[in-house]
């Protein structure tokens, strides 16, 4: 799935912002994604991250040096993921953050991230040992928070986070640049339902695995 192609398409304002805050040296230390079910805000966050961690941004992620490349198939020692769309993210997962991120970066820039996909599938315990690691964030450490449901997060995390509000995009305009991108029409309509990326829609199409 092109992640950049979509973030340039569908949510330029976003991509700017993140830009912006590149060029000046103004990285937020904690930002959360917050959009609608089906829009790619884990896809988006990873990319943000790599963007961070790359060998050769310019100034987004070149996604082809040896970091990237890491990153994309999940091995990147200085990049960790926790997915609450897979289970319910615990305190134990929020302790590993901490305790890995007390060790130096291998990297050569320093810098660690953690991403949390879906922060409102957190278990209370989890929540207050995340305030506690937003509230003194160590040095060159990032994160990136996700949401599809704004209003079950907590308002101390809001305090806490930049927040890049995705946008929605129309259906008629997901479904027609998805069949211009090679993806079956009847595939297309159904699964707009579902994923609101053309290049995601068009890889499922293709695979049939739906």
């Amino acid at each position: 799935m092109d992640i950049k192609n979509y973030l340039e398409n569908y949510q330029k304002n976003i991509l700017q912002t993140f830009i912006n805050a590149i060029n000046n040296k103004r990285i937020s230390h904690a930002y959360l994604l917050s959009g609608e079910n089906g829009m790619p805000l884990k896809e988006s966050a990873i990319f943000f991250a790599k963007s961070l961690l790359c060998e050769h941004p310019n100034p987004l992620a070149c996604s082809s040096c040896e970091t990237c490349r890491k990153i994309d198939d999940g091995s990147y020692y200085d990049l960790l993921v926790l997915d609450g769309e897979d289970s319910k993210i615990k305190k134990g997962d929020i302790d590993k953050i901490e305790s890995q991120f007390d060790k130096t970066a291998l990297n050569n820039k320093g810098i660690m991230v953690y991403i949390i996909n879906l922060v409102e599938n957190m278990m209370p315990a989890a929540v207050n040992s995340l305030l506690k690691f937003l509230e003194e964030p160590g040095e060159n450490v990032f994160a990136f928070l996700t949401t599809e449901n704004e209003s079950k997060v907590l308002p101390t995390i809001l305090s806490r986070t930049q927040i890049l509000h995705f946008k929605i995009v129309k259906k008629e305009l997901i479904i027609n640049d998805a069949i211009n991108e090679g993806a079956n029409q009847e595939d297309a309509l159904i699964l707009s339902n579902f994923y609101s990326n053309p290049s995601q829609i068009k890889l499922i199409s293709e695979s049939n695995d739906y």
